[in-house]
């Protein structure tokens, strides 16, 4: 886990961007939306929120500034959890030297919106070629550490 933290502190901002956009990509390689969906917890009205936002607000570019905020809080968020910091250090390395890299600051909401659920969800199988495991529920701390910042940024939208 420290190692992922110890990455994420040492981007830029568009490696940031990057790195996020990357671990995206990793993550629904490996495992599908709907599953995502289908295992996220029923009570919880923000995640609901989330799961249930429109088409058109997920294709809504963030401005550069909430773009590089949200994209740091969800890699911080992502790393601290044991069993999903491999998975962020693995797409890292996916892009690390890459010198064709995104050089744009902007995300959708939709990207922020995929990897929170994906952390929000519950028990689920996840399998690629470096790793196989039964994901967990992630620590309500860290999840709320996400959460608010991204539900305050729906919001405004």
């Amino acid at each position: 886990m420290q190692e992922a933290v110890e990455i994420i502190e040492g981007l830029n901002n568009v490696q940031m961007v990057s790195l996020l956009k990357e671990l995206n990509r990793t993550i629904y390689k490996s495992v599908t939306y709907q599953n995502v969906v289908d295992n996220l917890p029923g009570e919880d009205v923000g995640i609901l929120a989330l799961r249930d936002l429109g088409l058109e607000t997920k294709k809504t570019k963030l401005i550069p500034e909430d773009s590089i905020t949200a994209a740091k809080e969800i890699l911080l968020g992502f790393a601290q959890v044991e069993d999903l910091a491999p998975i962020l250090i693995a797409a890292w390395e996916n892009i690390k030297n890459d010198d064709k890299m995104f050089i744009e600051t902007i995300v959708a909401v939709g990207l922020l919106v995929n990897v929170t659920l994906f952390m929000a969800s519950t028990e689920i199988k996840y399998e690629d070629g470096k790793f196989s495991f039964i994901k967990k529920t992630t620590p309500p701390k860290i999840l709320s550490a996400i959460m608010q910042p991204i539900n305050t940024l729906v919001k405004k939208l």
